[in-house]
């Protein structure tokens, strides 16, 4: 900002009121994330903020939806249940019937790299989940995230869903406490469910040798 007046004999340099006022308002909107483009275009009155509150809204909504992804990963004493609403989603599905935790994890491999190779893999959502019922939970579907567009044998189409989340810490052994949990919970505020269960891995044995660092969104699904 060029000085309104200055003073010939000794260089002092001199501001009106006006142009003060003038600075306030460029550092004003600095400090509020405008650029220095948009503040020039503001004052020679082509800017509409209604888009630049547009664009801080949109980075407030993925600042929040950060926020809320991060939280997952911080083991507290008593993980909050929460309401949760699933986006649409297509995932590659393939359902054995079996207990044992380690023939588990090894099909949920084989079915991740066998998605990877023959559809690719979506990776702006969750990339691996398993589900099951409350009647049957040894006969679980295995379901891996694909690009939307994919088509074929084991390729299913996910509308929107709604349930209650629980983040479970802990090894896949003790996944049932969190099923309880929900269970509890729903039974308690007399929600309605469909007593089908989605577990979604956040933390696993890819990342971590220590199962009590396994993490896992367990979802009774509405």
């Amino acid at each position: 900002m060029n000085p309104t007046k200055k003073n010939g004999s000794n260089g002092n340099r001199f501001y009106t009121l006006d142009t003060i006022t003038h600075i306030r308002i460029i550092r004003l909107f600095q400090n509020y994330g405008l650029s220095l483009k948009e503040i020039k275009d503001y004052f020679s009155g082509t800017l509409e903020l209604s888009s630049v509150i547009h664009r801080f809204e949109e980075l407030r909504d993925e600042l929040d939806q950060n926020i809320k992804n991060l939280s997952a990963y911080i083991n507290t004493s008593a993980n909050e249940i929460v309401e949760v609403s699933i986006p649409a989603q297509t995932l590659y599905c393939r359902t054995i019937s079996c207990s044992n935790i380690i023939e588990k994890t090894n099909f949920l491999r084989d079915t991740a790299l066998f998605a990877l190779n023959k559809y690719g893999m979506d990776f702006s959502k969750r990339q691996y989940a398993t589900e099951y019922t409350l009647e049957n939970p040894d006969e679980t579907t295995f379901c891996i995230s694909v690009p939307e567009n994919s088509t074929g044998e084991g390729i299913i189409h996910l509308p929107s869903s709604r349930g209650i989340s629980v983040n479970h810490h802990g090894c896949y052994e003790e996944l049932h406490t969190a099923n309880k949990q929900l269970l509890e919970y729903a039974h308690a505020y007399n929600l309605s469910h469909s007593g089908r269960f989605r577990n979604i891995y956040l933390e696993g044995p890819p990342q971590h040798k220590n199962k009590n660092l396994f993490i896992t969104q367990v979802i009774l699904l509405f």
